[in-house]
């Protein structure tokens, strides 16, 4: 028996994933190019999980405690605020 999936490039791939970044449905998506919906939505949630991972432990983190200045004070806050 073979195997008759359709394999996409990783650029089409990332073009709907742009597209639907950009505000197109899945629906639109799939009417247009021909991917299942599923497929599609696969696809933007393994985008997603991929750039999540990609930044920093310390993004979008409060600090919780305050510096005492001086230099020290300042090393401290370029290596928590990059």
């Amino acid at each position: 028996m073979t195997n008759t999936a359709i394999r996409y490039t990783p650029e089409f791939k990332q073009t709907l994933i742009d597209l639907h970044e950009k505000g197109h449905s899945f629906k639109e998506l799939h009417e247009e190019y021909g991917p299942s919906l599923d497929t599609i939505r696969k696809w933007v949630q393994a985008a997603v999980q991929a750039t999540s991972k990609r930044k920093s432990p310390f993004e979008g983190r409060t600090r919780y405690f305050k510096t005492s200045g001086g230099v020290a004070g300042k090393a401290l806050d370029i290596l928590l605020l990059g």
